[in-house]
């Protein structure tokens, strides 16, 4: 198998239930019709699986990312802040990927920052 599918297949295989449904909506927007499921048995597509939110760069709203991350994380605004200021840093090691998403798509909407998801083997 080309080396590009089976790079295309394990980003798929760790794609959180949003980001599938989002694939799922742009292919068949592009007239590729099917279904990604995920399955609860032994699967490329396993629910339990962790990674680390990293964020690798605060970028030019670093307000809006503090208010974003300080909301997120439950945290103060001193904390909040100083996650921004230590960019490249790490943000929260072995979350769930799909709140792990929900979390990047949220910073992601709301400031330039430049944030990065690391999965788990």
């Amino acid at each position: 198998m080309n080396n590009n599918i089976n790079e295309t297949a394990r980003k798929i295989a760790r794609m959180g239930s949003a980001n599938l449904r989002e694939l799922e909506t742009a292919l068949m927007e592009n007239g590729i019709v099917g279904t990604l499921y995920k399955t609860n048995t032994d699967s490329i597509f396993e629910e339990d699986k962790k990674c680390t939110l990293f964020l690798r760069k605060s970028g030019n709203l670093k307000l809006r990312l503090m208010k974003v991350i300080k909301e997120e994380f439950g945290l103060g605004l001193r904390e909040a802040k100083d996650f921004v200021n230590s960019a490249p840093c790490v943000l929260k090691e072995n979350m769930d990927n799909d709140r792990a998403e929900e979390i990047a798509m949220a910073i992601r909407k709301e400031t330039d920052a430049k944030i990065e998801i690391h999965y788990h083997e």
